[in-house]
């Protein structure tokens, strides 16, 4: 983001314009890639520069949209929809967002929202390097990597989110702040917005403060200073959390903390990033803890009758991801009808469980060690106990807890 190219959007003849010296690249990880990302946190003001990196992970050309939004008191808010630029097959550019979104020289902090807007599907990913700069000499003074999230991977209003080691050195303290932001994207729900609690919490769970804040669709906001705002007295305190619990109708939204820290040096500076994160994330395909009792057109599930000539089972699938620890059960809705669940490994080599409601522990092997490190789907067996006679059939379901999360355990067959 820094004011030194100047350059505005344009068509492929002024995209050099845009962005600098291309240079083959990829995501370092499938997590990293998406057609839609954010880049959370971009600054450009005395003192501090940024650089925004954009990847196209495809073999081909595509075009993507560029968004801007800066945060609610800086000197450029609210959103500014950018040109869209077309990014060379397999490149890394770098984005010029001064010119590119008519921007002030300062525009101060912003976050960067990025669409992939081909016919065809295709992947991005991004990042920024945030630099504090030395104010007499221009020196670089720290270097602060912002990795580029895909939208599918921010939490919702669902949930509560937590930023964790945070520090306060008291009120009488000078050269240490801790400034919170928060960004809103789409309005998916129709909400308009939401309202933000943050509560501040020292290593030991107790209250130090708290405050209210709202959000639009698209808005950036930052509690500057946050342990003064919530009048926290008192300290110093270490590993400080800030909870984050929202209203809202399930939309995406995202938060961090900045923590400012002056040199020795009058004007010196360095930032620390620290992300919100949640325990349990609402997707479906990464739930830590889940209950499941029907699959999506073929209903319940449902275990048929054991017969002296038959014992019938069902099978399910759920995705690990190697290593992790995890253990699924089969609850019957017949409190005197026990069932017994085994859990089988994607090559088969491995069977877990199988004589008990419960199969024990699963799933903490090496990556490369089940099916050639593929996190590939494991089959839970659900069966009736050897001698159990029952002419009807009988409704259950499956509870599975992990470290990594799983998907839900849908029924195959």
């Amino acid at each position: 983001m820094s004011p030194l190219r100047p350059s505005p959007f344009g068509s492929l003849a002024v995209l050099a314009a845009l962005v600098a010296a291309p240079v083959l690249s990829s995501a370092s990880s499938i997590d990293d890639s998406a057609s839609r990302v954010v880049v959370p946190l971009v600054v450009s003001e005395k003192g501090v520069a940024s650089s925004v990196f954009v990847t196209n992970d495809e073999t081909r050309p595509i075009r993507v949209q560029v968004r801007y939004v800066g945060e609610r008191w800086s000197a450029a808010p609210g959103l500014r929809i950018c040109k869209t630029i077309t990014l060379p097959a397999a490149t890394q550019v770098t984005l010029d967002l001064i010119a590119g979104c008519q921007l002030p020289a300062d525009p101060g902090a912003g976050m960067v929202v990025l669409i992939e807007t081909d016919p065809g599907i295709a992947r991005i990913s991004a990042r920024a390097r945030v630099d504090t700069l030395s104010p007499t000499t221009g020196a670089i003074l720290g270097t602060l990597p912002v990795v580029g999230l895909p939208l599918g991977a921010v939490d919702t209003t669902e949930n509560l989110h937590v930023v964790q080691g945070l520090r306060w050195q008291g009120a009488s303290a000078t050269g240490n702040t801790t400034d919170c932001f928060f960004g809103a994207l789409f309005d998916g729900s129709g909400f308009g917005g939401m309202v933000g609690k943050l509560t501040l919490r020292d290593a030991y769970g107790q209250d130090l403060g708290s405050l209210l804040f709202n959000l639009k669709p698209f808005e950036l906001f930052a509690l500057r200073d946050v342990f003064k705002r919530a009048g926290v007295s008192g300290g110093p305190y270490e590993g400080v959390r800030a909870e984050i619990v929202w209203t809202g109708g399930g939309d995406a939204v995202l938060g961090y903390c900045v923590s400012n820290r002056d040199g020795a040096v009058k004007g010196d500076r360095t930032l620390a990033f620290e992300p919100a994160q949640v325990a349990e994330p609402n997707d479906e395909v990464r739930k830590r803890a889940f209950v499941a009792s029907g699959t999506p057109s073929l209903g319940a599930f449902t275990l048929g009758p054991a017969l002296p000539s038959t014992n019938p089972r069902g099978v399910h699938g759920v995705y690990v991801r190697h290593p992790d620890r995890l253990s699924c059960s089969v609850i019957s809705n017949d409190p005197h009808r026990v069932m017994f669940v085994k859990a089988i490994s994607p090559d088969g080599t491995q069977q877990i469980g199988g004589t008990a409601p419960t199969t024990g522990e699963f799933g903490n092997l090496p990556r490369g060690s089940v099916a050639g490190g593929v996190a590939d789907l494991w089959a839970l067996e659900v069966t009736w106990p050897p001698g159990t006679f029952t002419g009807f059939p009988t409704k259950y379901r499956i509870e599975c807890r992990s470290g990594n999360g799983t998907s839900l355990a849908d029924f195959l067959f």
